[in-house]
């Protein structure tokens, strides 16, 4: 939840802020090109209609290495995000972002965070697709669940 992250950044002032995927290492030069707020209704297969909100935070990778901009720091990001009016705390956070300039974005949550002296390192998996009625057993598994 975006409360949780913000705690976490309350906590652990003026620390290096790193992402990192699976074994990939987000390069430390990335830039929050955006912070997103959505509100999102949906209708699963079954008819069960669901809302919620999300907030993403869109990573940003320059073309170049050589831009050396400060890196992203819990304080930095905290004060930004103190900035915004309009965000949910108890809404779901996800991370876009996309390996290179040229690649799809993919849309990731927080798996796990660990902090030490310097930094604190967010662990990131990718959001999976998912069919809501079978996966919260709405429906037996001999229905079909767009009926």
């Amino acid at each position: 939840m975006t409360n949780e992250f913000l705690q976490l950044l309350a906590h652990t002032k003026d620390k290096i802020l790193a992402f990192q995927v699976m074994d990939h290492q987000i390069p430390s030069n990335y830039h929050i090109s955006e912070i997103k707020q959505t509100s999102i209704k949906s209708a699963d297969c079954g008819h069960k209609e669901h809302q919620w909100k999300e907030t993403s935070l869109h990573l940003f990778i320059p073309e170049s290495d050589k831009i050396n901009r400060p890196k992203m720091t819990s304080t930095k990001l905290l004060k930004i995000f103190n900035g915004l009016e309009y965000i949910d705390l108890d809404s779901k956070i996800k991370i876009e972002y996309a390996n290179s300039p040229k690649s799809a974005i993919s849309i990731y949550q927080i798996y796990q965070t660990s902090v030490n002296e310097k930094q604190i390192l967010v662990e990131l998996e990718a959001v999976q697709s998912e069919c809501k009625p079978l996966n919260k057993a709405q429906i037996s598994q001999a229905k079909s669940c767009c009926n």
